[in-house]
C-alpha cells in the first residue's frame, strides 16, 4: 500500500488505539498479519501494488471521505489464510461522521483504476 505512511490510524484490533504509521521510505505499507485499521484524515489517493500479478490499483476518493480503511480476512486465531491473498482498502467516513440534516445532501465517491 502506498499513500498511508506518515499518518495516524485507529487499530480496530487494539481497542481503537490511535497509532502512527511510520515513513515507509518508499517501500509501502506491507500486510504481514491480521489487520483492521482506519487511517484518519488521509490523502485522496491510495495505491495498492499486487506483487503476484504485477497490477497497480489506484483508489481516489472525494475529500468528503476523510478516512481510509485497511483490513484483511484473518479469521479467528489466524486460522483463515485468506489474508495472504486478500486485502480490502476502502474510502470511509469514520473518525468524524458525516452529519446530514433533513433536506440536505452529502456526496462521497471513489474512482478505481487498474494498471
Amino acid at each position: 500500500m502506498y499513500g498511508l505512511d506518515n499518518s495516524k490510524y485507529m487499530d480496530r484490533l487494539d481497542g481503537d488505539k490511535l497509532k502512527d504509521e511510520p515513513d515507509d521510505m518508499g517501500t509501502g505499507v506491507a500486510i504481514t498479519e491480521e489487520t483492521d485499521r482506519i487511517y484518519t484524515d488521509r490523502e485522496n489517493e491510495v495505491v495498492v501494488f499486487d506483487s503476484a500479478k504485477l497490477h497497480i490499483v489506484t483508489i481516489k476518493k472525494t475529500p468528503t471521505m476523510s478516512d481510509t480503511t485497511l483490513w484483511n480476512p484473518f479469521g479467528s486465531d489466524g486460522c483463515d489464510p485468506g489474508w495472504k491473498n486478500f486485502v480490502c482498502v476502502e474510502p470511509a467516513v469514520v473518525s468524524t461522521p458525516a452529519v446530514v440534516a433533513p433536506g440536505e445532501t452529502w456526496t462521497g465517491a471513489q474512482l478505481l483504476a487498474l494498471e
